[in-house]
């Protein structure tokens, strides 16, 4: 059976969900699956489901594709556990089956792109031509299965040049995988549906009912595949949709501008709608189609019981609406209209500018407080900070919450920060990267102060300063050793310098040796710890004189690691977390032959296998710092946007050359600035009762005026004209400055 539920508040359909579930009557100790767009959206609910019933315990989230290679699992036969055509698993075979490239014209660019030295840039193009199949697996499947015919994707001819070396490496790669060479799992799945065996389903744990929660990324053909799971299970859609109305017909600003042009006689049909909502929403009505598509196809009937209501939410004044209630009003029921009980320029929406990103956080710290003065019961956990840029803004929110005195002091925590900002990771990163790039007298002082390799080798400040003074009396520029290229400056001879000079206690000469004191006694410690890391260093900067396979890569860092760090107890977490990197890269390349990494395309593999690893953002008791999109359509309080520049956001996306989509696009189609788009309206619309808008909008040596990112642009313009109805002529958008151009202007406020 399907069933669909609509709603434009994410927190009525979680609790719609758990009633769901709670009415299932599978017992206490059966597992719910719902499947969410991502772990921060599964956390929240299951904090909600916590507050219900004292735990959850029942409720667990999962992600579609995992999901559904488990039931295909269940119902055919000698498919392995893991799907082979994950991109980190296809990424090794392609980067076989480069070396066994046909001599044909057809491949010239491919072999051009092979032809760079060293095999970074290969390891590098595997990985984008294994992120392409897995995009063509969801949304051209028709290609692939043309491809395995022998014939182009579509049409008689290519699509560009790099159809025919993108079909023969499909082909291969089927060949290397027997088990779905033939057919596909997903077209083997679909006709077992179709018969009676999929029957089976309803007796498999975890399978006989699935709940989708959020606006799940699916392509068209997962969202048909829901459907006719539903003959055999209970699948249920809770669909966020911020409006009432149909609204798959709405424009953007540019397509309405499109309208008036060449059709001005319709163009009324459009007036009065908010424009933002066709501008932002894109990602939105895309998938409200595909849900409606589902219900018309699979006869489903779909609930949507808030949108018999006046307003999205209960405004504090329903006479007298903020700013803020009024946008969220035009968008729910897709008309401007609410805009005109606003009588007054009020503060629940917010755009400043500064000039940096330190003056950001101040201005941030300076807001929140104001808003735990005025705002009556506000705690942290209500407020969110969405960060255009996570790693850059938390470095200066942090510095400046942590410096505030107690009394002006505000609990924070930063969730979803990429691995690459862990200081243990980063040491290991520092490592490999001798290993690549050898060492410099900078890079040294860099990785001597890293606070998890000082943590492991018992180092505090004063040995570190103590060690780097000692390097550089004792002639230390450059390299490992004389290798490296500095037979007179490089580590090793400055530490055999150092141990001289600690056996003899003077500063003279001692055979071909300078020797340099200052380690005597128990103040060599800090050059034991040296010792150490340099023996690491040295070892992995062995192996990266000719290339190694994978698992010898994985296995000596693995041993570096463990020598070095396993100490640590402040670190303990940071340090399984790169055993489990290391053994993600070895997994996911075993059984692949053939393959040679140098020690810079190893360094590529370990740092996205780190990447990979990437906790999710969640919701925490404090005001939360996490990357925007991420908690789509969670509500919060007050949400700030953060660093909400013209270069930084939304982001380019630069298209890559290799990805056929782009040459035949279709409905459905995921783009990073559509997604971004939609990331900027589920944050304003997540705001209940204050939104503040935080960018760059002052250079900080000259006053000059930088452009914020389009989308506050967009919302500053659609303001201006909503909020100034006696200025017919106010502008949609605000003016723009162009790079170089002064302009005297106060700034954004």
């Amino acid at each position: 059976m399907l069933r669909i539920r609509f709603d434009h508040r994410l927190e009525r359909l979680a609790d719609a969900l758990l009633d769901s579930l709670d009415a299932c009557g599978d017992g206490p100790f059966v597992e719910r699956v719902v499947i969410v767009p991502s772990a921060g959206i599964g956390r929240w609910l299951q904090r909600r489901d916590a507050l219900r019933h004292g735990i959850s315990a029942r409720l667990r989230p999962e992600f579609a594709g995992r999901w559904l290679w488990q039931a295909m699992r269940a119902v055919l036969e000698r498919l392995p556990a893991h799907s082979p055509f994950d991109p980190e698993r296809v990424r090794w075979n392609v980067l076989a089956l480069f070396d066994a490239l046909p001599d044909d014209e057809a491949f010239s660019l491919l072999r051009a792109r092979l032809g760079e030295p060293g095999s970074a840039a290969r390891f590098e193009l595997a990985g984008s031509v294994a992120r392409a199949f897995d995009r063509y697996l969801a949304y051209r499947r028709d290609w692939l299965a043309r491809w395995q015919q022998g014939r182009w994707a579509d049409g008689d001819a290519a699509l560009g040049p790099h159809e025919p070396w993108q079909r023969w490496l499909w082909q291969r790669l089927l060949e290397r995988l027997p088990d779905v060479r033939d057919e596909h799992p997903y077209d083997q799945f679909v006709r077992v549906l179709a018969g009676d065996e999929g029957a089976h389903l309803r007796g498999v744990p975890g399978l006989a009912r699935v709940a989708i929660f959020g606006r799940v990324d699916l392509s068209p053909e997962q969202f048909a595949l829901f459907g006719r799971l539903s003959r055999w299970i209970d699948v249920s859609v809770f669909a966020p949709d911020p409006c009432r109305e149909l609204w798959t017909d709405l424009l953007d600003p540019l397509s309405l501008a499109r309208v008036r042009e060449q059709s001005p006689d319709s163009a009324w049909l459009y007036d009065g709608e908010p424009s933002l909502l066709g501008s932002w929403g894109r990602v939105h009505r895309d998938f409200v189609a595909q849900v409606l598509d589902l219900e018309e196809r699979f006869d489903a009937q779909a609930e949507a019981p808030g949108r018999d209501e006046p307003s999205p939410f209960a405004a504090r004044d329903p006479a007298q609406p903020t700013a803020l209630d009024a946008l969220h009003r035009a968008v729910f029921l897709r008309s401007d209209a609410p805009w005109r009980a606003v009588r007054n320029i009020d503060d629940s929406i917010r755009v400043v500018g500064a000039h940096g990103t330190i003056r950001e956080a101040e201005i941030l710290h300076e807001t929140l407080l104001e808003c735990f003065e005025t705002m009556p019961g506000l705690e942290p956990g209500d407020v969110a900070v969405f960060c255009a840029d996570l790693d850059a803004a938390a470095r200066a929110i942090e510095g400046v919450f942590e410096s505030a005195p107690a009394s002006r002091r505000i609990p924070l925590a930063v969730s979803g920060r990429p691995r690459r900002a862990d200081v243990l990771v980063q040491a290991v990163e520092a490592l490999v990267s001798i290993a690549v790039h050898g060492i410099d007298a900078p890079s040294l002082g860099t990785l001597l102060r890293n606070p998890a390799l000082a943590d492991a080798l018992s180092l505090d400040e004063a040995d570190v300063a103590r060690l780097l003074e000692w390097f550089e009396r004792a002639g230390a520029r450059r390299g490992l050793d004389a290798d490296d290229g500095a037979p007179k400056h490089n580590l090793q001879l400055a530490a055999d310098r150092l141990l001289v000079g600690a056996a003899i206690g003077a500063e003279q000469p001692c055979a071909d040796l300078l020797a340099v004191p200052g380690a005597q006694g128990s103040r060599a410690r800090p050059l034991e710890a040296w010792l150490t890391i340099a023996d690491a260093a040295a070892r992995l900067r062995r192996l990266a004189r000719r290339a190694r396979a994978p698992a010898q890569w994985c296995e000596a860092l693995g041993e570096v690691v463990e020598t070095v760090f396993a100490s640590s107890r402040l670190h303990a977490g940071s340090v399984q977390r790169v055993r489990d990197a290391l053994a993600h890269v070895a997994s996911t390349s075993a059984g692949v032959t053939g393959i040679a990494l140098d020690a810079a395309a190893f360094a590529r593999a370990f740092s996205d296998a780190i990447e990979e690893s990437t906790p999710a953002a969640v919701p925490t008791g404090a005001v939360t710092v996490l990357p925007i999109g991420s908690l789509r359509g969670v509500p919060f309080r007050v949400v700030c946007l953060f660093g909400l520049d013209e270069r930084a956001f939304p982001r380019r996306g630069g298209a890559d050359e290799i990805d056929l989509m782009r040459r035949k696009p279709r409905f459905g189609d995921r783009l990073v600035r559509n997604d971004d788009r939609g990331a900027f309206l589920d944050a304003v619309l997540a705001a209940r009762e204050r939104l503040v808008v935080l960018c760059h909008a002052r250079d900080a040596r000259d006053d000059s005026a930088l452009n914020p990112s389009p989308l506050v642009v967009e919302l500053l313009g659609y303001l201006s004209a909503r909020l100034r109805p006696d200025a017919p002529n106010a502008a949609s958008t605000v003016a723009r400055v162009r790079r170089g151009e002064r302009i005297d202007a106060p700034a954004l406020v």
